[in-house]
C-alpha cells in the first residue's frame, strides 16, 4: 500500500478491512483483468461513494499480482489492494477527520481531527464492508469459507456522536479508552449471503460499546434499514 496514504491516515485514525478466502491459494485468480471484474461485481454503492472506490483509472503494477486504487480527494482518504490470492485489503479514514480538506464543508473553528466518531456514518461503512465481503465471496476471488476482519485504529479519546440531523441526539458517548477496535470472523459464503447485514449490526454494536453506548439493538437496526431501503428505493 502507498506509504504516503498510510502515513497520512496514521496521523488521524483509519478503518482497516481485510477480506480473503480462509484457504490460501497463491494464484486463485488467473489474471488481474479477472480480478478487476471481481471487484466490479462486488463493489457496493449504498450511498454517494462506492466501496471500494474505483474511480476512473486502475493501478496495474508491472508485477501483475494485484490491482488497487489510491484516493486523496476532499474528505476521502483511502487506499486498497486486491491480490491474485483473493486477499483484499483496505485502509480509509472517516470523513469527519478530514473536514479541513473537504470540498463542500467547512471544518469550523472548534473542529479538531481525531476527536469524534460519527455513529450513523460508521454503521453505514461497516454495513458496506460486510456487504462487499458477501458479494466478493461469490466471485472468482472468493471461496466457500471466508475470513473477514474490520478494525479501527486511533480510537482512544474519541467521542461517539449522532451525525444524522433527522434524529434528535440527546448526548454523545465516551471517550473511548482503547486505542483500536477489531472484529474478525471466519464465515461461510452461505452465511455471508444470508446474514451480512446482521453481522454488520453486531460488529457496529461491538464498536459502539467501546464508548459506553448501550441504547438498544432496535435503533441500530432501524438506522441500517433506512440505508438499505434508500438503496433499494423502498
Amino acid at each position: 500500500m502507498s506509504t504516503d496514504i498510510k502515513g497520512k491516515l496514521a496521523q488521524r485514525g483509519y478503518w482497516r478491512v481485510e477480506v480473503r478466502p480462509v484457504q490460501f491459494v497463491e494464484r486463485r485468480v488467473e489474471s488481474t483483468s479477472v480480478l478487476q471484474r471481481a471487484i466490479e461485481k462486488a463493489r457496493v454503492e449504498l450511498r454517494g461513494w462506492d466501496f471500494p472506490h474505483v474511480g476512473r483509472s486502475w493501478e496495474l503494477p508491472e508485477s501483475q499480482k494485484w490491482v488497487g486504487v489510491e484516493t486523496d480527494w476532499s474528505a476521502h482518504v483511502e487506499v486498497w489492494r486486491a491480490f491474485l490470492s483473493g486477499q483484499f485489503a483496505y485502509r480509509g479514514g472517516i470523513w469527519t477527520d478530514w473536514l479541513d480538506q473537504h470540498a463542500f464543508r467547512s471544518s469550523g473553528h472548534a473542529w479538531k481531527p481525531g476527536e469524534g466518531m460519527p455513529l450513523v456514518s460508521s454503521l453505514w461503512s461497516i454495513t458496506e464492508f460486510w456487504e462487499f465481503a458477501a458479494r466478493y465471496s461469490q466471485t472468482e476471488a472468493g471461496d466457500d469459507a471466508m475470513f473477514v476482519e474490520v478494525s479501527f485504529h486511533g480510537l482512544k479519546g474519541r467521542v461517539l456522536f449522532g451525525d444524522d440531523a433527522r434524529r434528535v441526539w440527546v448526548r454523545s458517548y465516551g471517550p473511548a479508552r482503547m486505542e483500536s477496535f477489531t472484529f474478525s470472523r471466519s464465515v461461510s459464503r452461505a452465511e455471508l449471503l444470508t446474514n451480512a447485514s446482521k453481522i454488520a449490526v453486531h460488529c457496529s454494536e461491538e464498536l459502539f460499546s467501546a464508548f459506553g453506548y448501550e441504547s438498544g439493538h432496535e435503533l441500530i437496526n432501524s438506522i441500517q434499514s433506512e440505508l438499505l431501503q434508500m438503496h433499494r428505493g423502498g
